[in-house]
């Protein structure tokens, strides 16, 4: 099986699943960040793992085209990124403790996740 093909099926059912799980229980993943928010040590070490996992999956996919593969290589710099940047700014999550914010971007960060778990399951499994 082509590599693209199998992260597009362990990606867009991990998508599928948790952005539909986000989308349906916001208040509980808010809670649930907030208190994982307050274990500074478990913190950095999620986004060790964050750095870790992007890199692994952009050195061994890393190509910029459009659709699937270029997804897929996105979310690996995006992984990357968002576990560098915690690792350099821990502060910067402070502002992700304001309910009002906070809220706001589970709603978009669901639905991006949903839109994207439909396309690479669609794109792996069906196409």
């Amino acid at each position: 099986m082509d590599l693209t093909m199998y992260l597009a099926q362990t990606l867009g059912l991990f998508f599928l699943i948790g952005g539909l799980g986000v989308l349906l229980n916001k208040k509980k993943y808010h809670d649930m960040d907030i208190a994982l928010l307050k274990e500074q040590p478990t913190v950095l070490l999620f986004a060790m793992i964050m750095m870790v996992m992007g890199l692994l999956l952009i050195l061994k996919h890393n190509i910029w085209e459009f659709g699937a593969a270029g997804l897929i290589t996105l979310v690996g710099w995006v992984v990357f990124l968002k576990g560098a940047i915690i690792m350099l700014m821990p502060d910067m999550l402070d502002m992700f403790k304001k309910k009002d914010f906070a809220m706001k971007w589970y709603t978009i960060g669901g639905v991006l996740w949903l839109i994207a778990g439909l396309y690479l399951t669609y794109i792996g499994f069906f196409a």
